[in-house]
């Protein structure tokens, strides 16, 4: 595993993490749910864990390409960047979901774009109809 992919400990991301996010990316390092990043380190990890490693890896490549300072201020005062950045990111989890046979759960997804958890960047209705085009 590349020395910027860390574990929080679960203390911590009982705090920054909740249930549903399994990892967050602040560049120059992507931070992992303890057992996600054990998982990752197995000879056959669940493919899950991969789609999320890829989602963040992603960001991690956008965070770099943009200059991290700049790329945190977007995202946190313009919900349409922060919707495109995680579609962008959404895509690269689809297609490992989908090389193993997992469906991708659009409608899931939409609810956590369209709530709190992203600060309503954008509507449910916009959330799954840009979501089921990753299917």
């Amino acid at each position: 595993m590349p020395s910027n992919i860390k574990s929080i400990s679960k203390f911590f991301s009982t705090f920054f993490l909740t249930k549903n996010i399994g990892g967050i990316t602040l560049y120059p390092n992507i931070f992992l749910k303890i057992e996600i990043y054990e998982d990752l380190q197995n000879d056959k990890p669940n493919p899950k864990n991969l789609a999320l490693l890829e989602h963040e890896k992603e960001h991690l490549k956008r965070q770099k390409e943009m200059e991290p300072i700049k790329f945190f201020i977007k995202y946190a005062l313009s919900p349409r960047f922060r919707f495109r950045e995680k579609m962008i990111a959404n895509k690269k989890s689809a297609v490992i979901l989908r090389e193993n046979k997992i469906p991708f759960d659009s409608n899931l997804f939409a609810k956590y774009l369209s709530g709190p958890m992203y600060f309503w960047c954008v509507s449910y209705k916009e959330a799954k109809e840009e979501l089921d085009k990753l299917i």
